[in-house]
């Protein structure tokens, strides 16, 4: 177990498992490769991916909760994505904020420097 500095608790040998069973062989992972390039369509893919009937109504405005209907299992799949993704972590305070799509874009796009 290790505590970040904003206070989160981490479990790194669980982190592993848990991110894995969510895709379990290379066929299902994203076909995009995310970088901060081609951030949006990386975002957009994998918000299908997490919910398929997402992709009728993505688009910057969407809300995650409400518009593309991700629910709390969703949301946490997107979030492990997103930071596996970018080798990055992000503070449950600044995913609170995180209403729509674009809010979403903001945030990866702040947090790897583009």
């Amino acid at each position: 177990m290790i505590t970040s500095q904003e206070g989160a608790i981490r479990f790194p040998a669980l982190s592993f498992e848990f991110t894995d069973m969510f895709h379990t062989s290379d066929e299902e992972a994203s076909s995009v490769t995310a970088n901060p390039d081609n951030l949006s369509e990386w975002l957009r893919e994998m918000v299908s991916d997490i919910s398929p009937a997402a992709e009728e109504m993505y688009e910057p405005a969407a809300t995650l909760r409400e518009d593309l209907a991700l629910d709390s299992l969703d949301m946490v799949e997107l979030i492990m994505n997103c930071e596996k993704q970018f080798y990055i972590t992000i503070p449950d305070r600044e995913w609170q904020g995180v209403k729509t799509v674009s809010d979403l874009e903001n945030l990866l796009r702040q947090r790897v420097g583009r």
